[in-house]
């Protein structure tokens, strides 16, 4: 018994912090997740509706977030916090279209059944999208939209943006990351200064975004 409580004790731990994860690192993180972000968002529905959705669904799943000693943000703030996001998503999905980029489907399709195909069995993914509480054209909506801001950020900063004498800097200021010397670490450092230069484009284009609106 006392085993099976630390268990669950550190289940809610771990699903809290999460929550607050992705709340805190908000609509531009979804640009380097590996999966998407099922729980935030349903899409064809309106950002109101959503938000009391999604903090209907936080109650029921983890009421530690309300209560207790892990009650660090009211109901309120957490709605107000979705629906922000969510228009945020929407501001940056209608400036990628409005730059042409709206074929996503072979990503689309080769995303879905790489997290599909993740799960093993239909079974095991049909309990996930159950426990998430959204069907498969919902995460497909979900993933299509990720995709899509994930191509914007690509359009805003190519790899070609990144000077060898940049990405020399960015090592020596994070040294301890790469245990390698900078030749041989060289790609990998590229590839986090191009992650880390695109979450500042976004971040910026965003603010443009919602100045003229």
């Amino acid at each position: 018994m006392r085993e099976q409580s630390k268990k669950s004790k550190r289940k809610l731990v771990i699903v809290i912090s999460a929550v607050f994860a992705v709340l805190v690192l908000g609509v531009v993180g979804v640009i380097f997740f590996k999966a998407p972000i099922t729980d935030l968002f349903k899409p064809k529905a309106t950002p109101a509706t959503v938000s009391e959705k999604e903090v209907a669904r936080l109650k029921a799943k983890t009421p530690a977030l309300f209560s207790g000693k892990y009650a660090t943000v009211s109901a309120d703030a957490l709605r107000t916090k979705i629906l922000n996001d969510k228009m945020d998503r929407a501001l940056l999905t209608s400036e990628a279209t409005r730059r042409g980029i709206t074929d996503v489907n072979t990503q689309l399709n080769t995303s879905f059944n790489a997290i599909k195909t993740s799960y093993g069995s239909k079974q095991d993914f049909q309990s996930y999208l159950s426990d998430q509480g959204v069907t498969e054209a919902e995460l497909k909506e979900e993933l299509k939209e990720n995709i899509i801001i994930n191509e914007l950020a690509k359009d805003l900063v190519s790899e070609k943006d990144i000077s060898e004498a940049e990405a020399q800097s960015y090592f020596e200021a994070n040294k301890s990351r790469y245990p390698d010397d900078f030749s041989a670490a060289k790609a990998q450092v590229t590839a986090d200064l191009l992650g880390a230069k695109r979450l500042v484009a976004i971040d910026e284009l965003l603010t443009q975004l919602k100045s003229a609106h």
